[in-house]
């Protein structure tokens, strides 16, 4: 027998092939397992209230006690309308069913659940940026506030008519229905008929311009919002409609109205884990697979160790390079278009950059490391054929058409640190004076345009960090994203610094004797900002005794940090004086 295709994987390829287009829909059911009540829960509790008030227990069925006693159903507008005539009382009478008690705190109800966190982590890779909700409760910005994500709340229509527009939007929850600690909660059947107009207009574009993910929302209650969605009439993304059960009849005639494709859950907590697995799965599906990336090493180590595997070990370098090429210079990351520069979309690009360049930074250390030197060659061509400087014009972002230099830093760093491995001063030099060709077909040097600062505003990268400010983020990124390739030649952790801020210090007095600027800049790492023990035993060194990695003996063997005239220990004192002026010093 055939199997039909599970539509949480087809959720999940549209969520990675489509990045916060879909947005959410999200109503009582989401916070279920949190024990935070739904609508007719709450209902049910009010009327145990009142019959406990007036000394009657209800016994099992309070709501059928209500319809004998008052001559009509519950109903949840107009017992709350009935027993607190101002919005204010609503509001206080419901605070105890949205905020826990330390008791509760402790059983760990009312807090943010599974949904909410898995929810959180797909806003946080930016998947989804947009989430309808008619829930009172805060549980999802305390999932994202978690993240140090704080998201954009509107929950009122003067937020609404004030916001940002929806296409500069990160992190937005736009709550329908308010903010249980607003006293503009709405809740009667008269409030939920219909929207101010702001909230209205604002609920109709996003019905409009993205696709919808319906979790835990009945549609029974909720008049102004089946309606906003029944009267739309574009339908250019796919609405996917989640339900424990048979949906309620209200529900049945939107997923009519909207095409949706109705997906059977057990639970909201169930659903959005087993997405954001998928959704991991893909992005690891994206990432060239360890065995691969081993494969590739393991047959360049052995083609490096038989001469007459020179031809092999070219193409194979070739083919993973033009692979890695194909993705970072691809329709997917170009350097104009209608994707604006932003933390989140760069955070997304550099780590997609990553993914492609795994293979090729695995090989650019393997050769530099191992090579008796006539592959060389390989190195310093394919650092310059892919630094190719980027000029910018109006038709640009320029920090996209920044970022490109990207993977030849990364190429760059992960050859230089090898070499240094490997005590091959004279290919360090080649690697810090290689050229790349620029639009107008002159060679512009590597160094200059390829350092890290140079490739993208430093707050831009703070994404890749949760949004934490740092000193100097892309040496930190680099750093990290080039430990699991050195690993295998460098297992200890300090040794690893030393040998990553050596790189980069013997990096800065290469830029400095390029005389790139002329006003003494030069690109600074962590052993700048935060590592100066690290800058202590590179400097004494460069100056004195020999120490691992690098030393004086290996300097005097790199031109490259001598090439405008200068001595070592001149140009050891210009960083000096360089890092003295900056503010974390």
């Amino acid at each position: 027998m055939f199997q039909t295709l599970d539509p949480l994987v087809s959720l999940a390829f549209s969520l990675r092939a489509s990045p916060g287009v879909y947005g959410l829909m999200l109503g009582s059911g989401i916070s279920r397992a949190a024990g935070i009540p739904t609508g007719w829960e709450v209902v049910l509790d009010l009327i145990r209230r009142l019959a406990a008030a007036q000394d009657v227990s209800p016994s099992d069925a309070p709501d059928r006690w209500y319809a004998e006693t008052f001559g009509k159903e519950a109903n949840y507008s107009e017992l709350l309308d009935s027993l607190c005539r101002s919005q204010t009382d609503r509001q206080q009478l419901l605070k105890g069913y949205f905020e826990p008690t330390e008791e509760e705190r402790e059983q760990g109800l009312k807090l943010p659940t599974a949904a909410h966190h898995a929810i959180a982590e797909l806003m946080a890779a930016g998947l989804v940026r947009v989430v309808v909700t008619t829930n009172f409760d805060r549980l999802l910005e305390q999932a994202l506030e978690q993240r140090g994500i704080v998201p954009v709340v509107i929950g009122s229509a003067d937020q609404a008519a004030g916001m940002i527009p929806l296409t500069h939007q990160k992190h937005c929850i736009i709550k329908v229905h308010g903010d249980y600690l607003d006293t503009r909660i709405l809740n009667t059947d008269e409030e939920l008929s219909a929207y101010d107009p702001a909230m209205e207009s604002l609920v109709e574009r996003v019905i409009d311009e993205f696709g919808l993910i319906v979790c835990g929302w009945s549609a029974t209650w909720d008049t102004a919002l089946r309606a906003v969605i029944e009267r739309a009439t574009n339908r250019r993304y796919a609405c996917f409609w989640t339900s424990v059960g048979e949906p309620s009849q209200e529900a049945k005639a939107v997923i009519s109205s909207r095409r949706a494709e109705t997906v059977a859950i057990t639970s909201a907590d169930g659903f959005f884990e087993g997405l954001l697995a998928r959704v991991h799965g893909l992005e690891e599906f994206d990432r060239p697979h360890p065995l691969s990336v081993q494969a590739a090493i393991g047959a360049a180590k052995r083609y490096l160790a038989d001469d007459s595997q020179r031809i092999r070990l070219h193409d194979l370098y070739r083919d993973v390079l033009k692979d890695a090429v194909a993705v970072w210079r691809g329709p997917k990351f170009p350097a104009h278009g209608a994707v604006v520069p932003s933390v989140d979309t760069t955070a997304e690009r550099v780590k997609a950059y990553d993914a492609a360049a795994t293979t090729i930074i695995g090989l650019n250390a393997t050769i530099a490391r191992w090579s008796r030197g006539e592959q060389d060659d390989l190195l310093v061509s394919a650092i310059g054929e892919v630094g190719k400087e980027n000029l910018h014009d109006g038709s640009q972002y320029t920090a996209w058409a920044s970022l490109r230099g990207y993977p030849a830093t990364l190429m760059l760093y992960a050859a230089g640190m090898a070499s240094l491995l490997a005590d091959r001063p004279a290919l360090l030099s080649r690697l810090l004076t290689a050229r790349t060709p620029t639009i107008n077909n002159k060679k512009a040097l590597a160094v200059g345009h390829l350092a890290p600062p140079h490739l993208i505003d430093r707050p831009m990268l703070f994404g890749l960090f949760n949004g934490q400010p740092r000193h100097v983020p892309m040496s930190d990124w680099l750093h990290n994203t080039l430990r699991s390739t050195f690993h295998p030649l460098v297992a200890d952790d300090e040794d690893y610094l030393l040998l990553f801020d050596t790189f980069e210090y013997y990096f800065a007095l290469a830029y400095l004797a390029a005389g790139v600027s002329n006003s003494g800049w030069v690109p600074v790492g962590a052993w700048a900002a935060y590592r100066h023990d690290n800058l202590s035993t590179i400097i004494a060194g460069l100056k004195g005794s020999e120490v691992r990695f690098a030393g004086k003996a290996f300097a005097s063997a790199c031109p490259v940090l001598t090439q405008n005239g200068e001595t070592i220990e001149a140009n050891i004192a210009a960083v000096h004086a360089f890092q003295s002026k900056l503010s974390f010093h």
